[in-house]
């Protein structure tokens, strides 16, 4: 007995047995998907012209600015390092510019990741997404002082499931995490600009009458670690500069065997009217290292304040000296 057997339909059979109705319909949602595809590419491709016209823009005005001071001006701009182009990304809106002759600051950004562990089954990598992001000065093309960051994203998954050896990573860094970075800097530096115009970086000055504070951390002038009641908003407040260092170094532990790293905080108070320090009014404390960097053993840095305990006992140690020298 020969095997039943049927030969396949051809398409074309199949949509002449469907009713005209079924026929009209699915006609009917070719022509949409079709129309949909031809919308999107041409947004896209309006997108892709947008950003060309953008960069071709910020350019121009670039190239074409003339050497003026940078307190004249405000505007950022930011520049893809990977793509070599300016993009209308991750600028605050109240600092893009509303011309390219208001640019004073170019924000350049590249993508990285890095790794921080292998999974134990599959064995792949886990890796954080990282953006590193830099404010140069458009005039003299220099990046302004501390200026610079690496933010990392979320964490990758914790368990992994899929192919052997296969990478895992974990979200971008937010936009808005970005953008509150770029504000808070240009900021700073708002301020640093305005105190180097009336101290120069610590140079004998007129002024010296005020009742506050202004730190000078390594070279940029900066509020930071000041009390707020003692951080000047102008240099006419200022009656004194609080010069402030850190730096790593090391050394044997108390057994005289294991070497460990600390950080040195240096703090002065440096007078405006010679320049020089103010005799008395100098301290260096030690702590652990900001990022905890240990030769060989964590027991040896039990004894030394955290990066956050020190920074309140700098916050404290200026305001109490300061207050005894007032007193004078």
């Amino acid at each position: 007995m020969q095997p039943n057997t049927m030969e396949p339909k051809p398409i074309t059979d199949l949509f002449r047995d469907l009713s005209r109705r079924t026929k009209i319909l699915l006609l009917l949602g070719l022509v949409l998907v079709i129309a949909a595809v031809i919308v999107l590419l041409g947004m896209q491709g309006r997108k892709n012209l947008q950003a060309a016209a953008y960069d071709e823009q910020i350019r121009a005005g670039l190239e074409s600015m003339p050497s003026l001071d940078f307190m004249t001006g405000g505007g950022l701009v930011a520049y893809n390092t990977a793509d070599k182009r300016y993009v209308d990304q991750y600028i605050p809106d109240s600092l893009k510019p509303s011309d390219p002759a208001d640019v004073r600051g170019v924000v350049r950004f590249s993508y990285g990741e890095v790794k921080v562990g292998t999974y134990s089954t599959g064995g792949g990598g886990a890796y954080k997404r990282t953006i590193e992001v830099s404010i140069y000065d458009a005039v003299t093309g220099s990046m302004f002082p501390g200026a610079y960051i690496t933010i990392q994203g979320g964490d990758p998954p914790g368990t992994v499931s899929g192919p052997a050896m296969s990478n895992r990573y974990g979200s971008y860094p937010s936009e808005s995490e970005v953008k509150n970075w770029i504000s808070r800097k240009w900021s700073n530096l708002a301020y640093h600009r305005m105190m180097r115009e009336a101290f120069g970086y610590g140079q004998p000055h007129s002024y010296g009458l005020g009742e506050k504070l202004v730190m000078l951390d390594g070279g940029e002038f900066t509020k930071n670690l000041l009390p707020a009641e003692l951080a000047a908003a102008d240099p006419t407040e200022v009656g004194a500069i609080v010069r402030y260092d850190a730096k790593y170094d090391y050394g044997p532990d108390h057994t005289g065997k294991n070497i460990i790293e600390w950080t040195d905080h240096t703090l002065a108070f440096v007078s405006l009217l010679t320049g020089e320090p103010i005799e008395g009014l100098e301290t260096t404390l030690r702590s652990r290292p900001k990022e905890n960097k240990i030769k060989t053993s964590w027991a040896d840095l039990s004894t030394l304040p955290t990066w956050d305990e020190i920074e309140k006992q700098i916050t404290r140690w200026i305001a109490e000296t300061w207050a005894d020298y007032q007193q004078r």
